[in-house]
Order: structure tokens, then C-alpha cells, then sequence
């Protein structure tokens, strides 16, 4: 019985699909996020600029 539990739950653990991520040359979501002053700004707004995100901590 321990062994048929085993199976199902390895075959309920593979048959489970991943949500497919971004592929390299894919384009960004949109996204908004605030500054510093919590203005928001909009990725979209930015389009045809180049972007640098930084998401690291400043400690």
C-alpha cells in the first residue's frame, strides 16, 4: 500500500506542468514600480530607452 501512495504521489509530482518562464529575446512584461518619492513609473514608458533594474538590497 506504502508503495502505491509513493507512486501516485511521484506521478502527481511530474504530471503537474511548470508555468513556462521568459524565453532570451522575449520583451518584457509591463510593469509598474514606485521611486524613492513614490512616483510610479511604467515600463512601457520607457520603450526604445535602455533600462537598468536594479533589485539587490542597499544595506
Amino acid at each position: 500500500m506504502k508503495y502505491f501512495l509513493c507512486a501516485v504521489v511521484l506521478l502527481f509530482t511530474f504530471a503537474i506542468p511548470v508555468a513556462a518562464g521568459p524565453n532570451i529575446g522575449d520583451p518584457a512584461p509591463d510593469f509598474t514600480l514606485p521611486d524613492t518619492t513614490y512616483t510610479y513609473h511604467t515600463l512601457s514608458d520607457y520603450q526604445g530607452n535602455v533600462v537598468f533594474l536594479n533589485f539587490g538590497q542597499s544595506w
